[in-house]
Parts: structure tokens; sequence; C-alpha cells
């Protein structure tokens, strides 16, 4: 008793989004909203299996060689932003690794790609398309978010996957569905 209800957030599943509808009829004065949070997850899951796709799974399978290597190209990185960014950051020793062990019999084939300029060309793309939802991510998981808050983070995630080729394509509907 004494509560006063003024939002109920849930993701954005089919059956939450019937409930949400079904109770906003029975309680006009309480917001029932999507998670945001969860929305972007979502969004993310969509950069993955658009034209990014290709240059993530390299990057990813060549993280898993550097990770399950014992051997002198052991690299951390623990998030796609994050691997994404590592991997830029130390682009020139990687390029160096590739052409000192390219010949070795225990060189993993997915390290091969640091040879392949395109491969750094369209990470570095894909790096700067998945900055503006790793910062949404981190932001949208504070308990002190406001709509205002989402509003920005939505328009900045728009604005990078607008100044990009592959994010003209099929990234800015995904963010107009939201």
């Amino acid at each position: 008793e004494g509560w006063k209800i003024g939002a109920v957030v849930t993701d954005n599943a089919g059956q939450c989004g019937r409930a949400r509808r079904i109770l906003s009829l029975r309680w006009p004065e309480i917001a029932f909203v999507i998670c945001f949070a969860h929305d972007l997850n979502n969004l993310v899951k969509a950069v993955l299996k658009s034209d990014y796709a290709h240059v993530t799974k390299q990057a990813s399978d060549a993280v898993n060689a550097l990770n399950a290597s014992s051997a002198k190209w052991l690299v951390e990185a623990n998030s796609m932003h994050g691997c994404f960014a590592s991997l830029l950051r130390v682009r020139s020793a990687l390029e160096m690794l590739e052409v000192k062990f390219r010949d070795a019999a225990d060189y993993p084939a997915a390290l091969r790609v640091f040879a392949d300029r395109t491969f750094w060309d369209s990470l570095a793309d894909a790096e700067d398309v998945v900055r503006p939802l790793a910062y949404a991510s981190l932001k949208l998981q504070r308990d002190e978010n406001t709509m205002t808050d989402v509003v920005v983070c939505y328009l900045d995630i728009f604005a990078g996957f607008a100044k990009h080729p592959y994010g003209s394509r099929n990234l800015i509907r995904e963010v107009e569905k939201r």
C-alpha cells in the first residue's frame, strides 16, 4: 500500500508487447514501455548479421585463435567493440607478426587476415559503426536514465550508421524500427 506505479518496463518480445497493450487498456495512467538496453542488444545482433558479418567473423576467428594459443601471438579482447578497437590499436604489430610467422607450421590460418588490407579497412569501418552502440549500451544500463538519454543514444547510433557505406543499407532501418 502507498505505492504509486508510474511505469512498467519489459523486454520487447512478442508476448511482452501483447501484455503491454492489454495492461495499458486496463491501467491507462501507467506507462508500459520496452527496455531500451534490451532493444539496444537486439540492435547489436542486427549489426552482427548485417554487411559487417564477414569482417566480424574474421576478427572473431582471429581473436579466438590468439586467445586459444599459448604461442607468441597471444592478445586479449573480450567484446565486439573491444575486439575491433584492440586489433586496430595493434595493427602494425599484427601485420609484422603475420609477415614474420606466416610460414610457421603452427601459425593459425585465421591470423592470415592480418595481411589483408581489405580486412583492416572493413574492420575500421565496423569499429566506427559499433562505437556508439558500445557507448549506448554502457549508458543505458544505468538506473538514472531519462528518455532524453535514450533519444540521444539512438540519434548517435543513427548518425554513426548514416555516415558509412554499409550503414545506409540495412542498419538505419534497424534503428528506425526501434
